[in-house]
């Protein structure tokens, strides 16, 4: 699926607040938030469900408080520039340029609060996780072998700050037709649009049933065969296909 906000990147220089991400509309009880270290059994076993598990480098990254910390940064108020400057100071920091993909992903858990009504106590319910597409980054540099240095840096530096990548989204099946998948997309997009990201996307199963869903979500879904252009992120004709049994959403 994938949203795709079609505006070029903001140039201006002078810091910029965002408003505070607004509630979204959920049951009582139920909150949504980062994901902590404590959460990591549910995530992962909710992740796995949908056929996308957390790889090592998120787990660890999540135990190290780091999964996000660029996004909070403008989310929480910083707007676009507090993101990118969170960013630069992470790539600076890396030992690979796609290791500061970390700072820039979202895992989101959906809890229901604890029989106390104590919002410290309760059950992960839900979860959700996107990121910069490593794999689409990577395999831009691939067909571009010729670009000079400098050149490939700037193409690392787009794909992680202007692309993101749902990749999982799932749901405990008691919790299910509650709009609690719904609300987390909608912080997701939230974030990625508070930080300044032009392209949200991801892919499902064709035949799936899913595309009422993610068109109520604001999506738009791209048929099996067609390719998710990416020009105006990289400046370079590339292009995402689905596989052979995935359609593409784009919002």
């Amino acid at each position: 699926m994938s949203k795709r906000n079609r505006k070029t990147p903001n140039r201006n220089r002078t810091p910029a607040r965002a408003h505070p991400i607004a509630p979204v509309s959920l049951p009582p009880g139920i909150r949504v938030r980062h994901a902590t270290a404590a959460d990591l059994p549910a995530v992962r076993e909710l992740t796995a469900s949908a056929g996308c598990p957390l790889d090592d480098a998120l787990v660890t990254a999540v135990k190290a408080g780091d999964v996000g910390s660029a996004l909070r940064a403008g989310a929480e108020g910083g707007g676009r520039d507090a993101f990118t400057y969170r960013m630069a100071e992470k790539l600076h920091g890396s030992p690979s340029p796609l290791a500061a993909a970390t700072a820039a992903s979202l895992i989101l858990v959906a809890e229901r609060s604890g029989s106390d009504g104590s919002s410290d106590i309760g059950e992960v319910i839900a979860t959700l996780s996107a990121g910069p597409p490593g794999g689409v980054i990577t395999n831009c540099l691939d067909q571009l072998p010729h670009l000079p240095p400098i050149e490939r840096g700037k193409l690392v530096m787009s794909g992680l700050i202007f692309v993101s990548k749902l990749y999982a989204i799932a749901t405990v099946p008691s919790a299910r037709g509650q709009g609690i998948a719904s609300a987390l997309i909608r912080y997701y997009r939230n974030v990625y649009t508070r930080c300044g990201y032009m392209v949200l996307y991801g892919e499902m199963d064709a035949g799936s049933g899913l595309e009422p869903f993610y068109r109520r979500n604001g999506f738009e879904i791209v048929p099996f065969g067609a390719a998710l252009d990416l020009y105006v992120v990289f400046g370079h004709e590339i292009r995402v296909g689905a596989g052979r049994s995935e359609e593409r959403r784009v919002g």
